[in-house]
């Protein structure tokens, strides 16, 4: 059995369990700029999995978050378009299959998980009025 480890430190090509249903690779690009390289999570339990910020477009990295995921990947999202981030997802873009399982429409309810805040939209108040 593979324990959970939030504090796992990220080590060059480590997989670690740190969340339930929530690995992260860390892919062989370090530098001053990512550390021990780029972190990419995979999230879900089955049957398809979502895959974030899939790191560079690296044979090697690829290759573990298809063996991570049995190459069974729903959605691949990324947080932004750094270099170091984003490339992976044209080479992931082949193996997205959406869920089989049909999806019925339902209410959306704001979820805060722990540990997190929850952000609320603000508008600055009008400006006063002259008198």
């Amino acid at each position: 059995m593979i324990e959970i480890d939030p504090s796992a430190p990220a080590l060059t090509g480590g997989v670690d369990l740190i969340a339930p249903n929530v690995w992260r690779i860390v892919a062989s690009n370090p530098s001053a700029l990512t550390g021990p390289g780029t972190n990419t999570y995979i999230a879900g339990s089955g049957p398809r999995f979502v895959v974030i910020d899939p790191g560079p477009d690296d044979t090697t990295h690829i290759d573990r978050i298809l063996a991570a995921t049995d190459a069974r990947i729903s959605h691949v999202l990324c947080t932004h378009s750094h270099p170091d981030h984003s490339p992976g997802a044209a080479a992931l873009r082949a193996w997205v299959r959406p869920d089989p399982r049909p999806q019925r429409p339902r209410r959306t309810r704001p979820v805060t998980l722990p540990g997190t805040i929850r952000l609320r939209r603000h508008s600055p108040a009008p400006p006063a009025r002259r008198q």
